[in-house]
């Protein structure tokens, strides 16, 4: 399969999307609808204490139904992965760690890059930033609770929320 035309259907500070025209092998054309970020990488965050993890509560437009979900957001040019991660932490749960773990890189071509940090017991206070993004709650799961289960009783959808599960199980 080959893009033989390309169209820019839409663009902001975050996304581009476009409606590519393909040629397939069989010699029929198609056309594919698609979405590239525009930020250089995502970061995502799965904090958790001794006994819980650490998630957040949010309604992301347009579903208005709460998800659960890790922290997460967009990287910056100017910063490491590390850092964005910090940042996210701190502005959606108004936490911090001094105990960071890389866990990897998922996806391409846009690459989500995956910590996790003991945040200890701090107190769970949501701070304004994240009520500026759609989250509503921080919640604690029980180590013990976060199972295939949990994800499908919670309908989750978070790829991170899910990778906690399989970080989980790995052990």
């Amino acid at each position: 399969m080959r893009r033989i035309w390309r169209e820019l259907v839409f663009k902001n500070d975050f996304v581009l999307a476009y409606d590519d025209t393909v040629l397939f092998s069989s010699g029929n054309e198609g056309s594919y609808f698609h979405t590239e970020w525009t930020a250089p990488y995502g970061v995502a965050v799965l904090p958790h204490t001794s006994t819980d993890w650490i998630l957040i509560r949010a309604k992301r437009y347009p579903n208005p139904n709460l998800h659960i979900e890790a922290p997460k957001g967009f990287g910056k040019m100017d910063s490491t992965p590390e850092l964005c991660a910090k940042r996210e932490l701190l502005e959606e749960t108004g936490l911090t760690s001094q105990s960071w773990v890389y866990k990897g890189a998922l996806g391409e071509p846009f690459t989500t890059h995956v910590f996790t940090c003991d945040v200890g017991e701090q107190f769970l206070n949501l701070p304004d930033s994240a009520k500026n993004e759609g989250i509503e709650e921080i919640i604690r799961v029980p180590k013990s609770k976060l199972t295939p289960q949990f994800v499908f009783e919670n309908k989750i959808s978070c790829p991170f929320v899910i990778l906690a599960v399989s970080l989980l199980a790995a052990r």
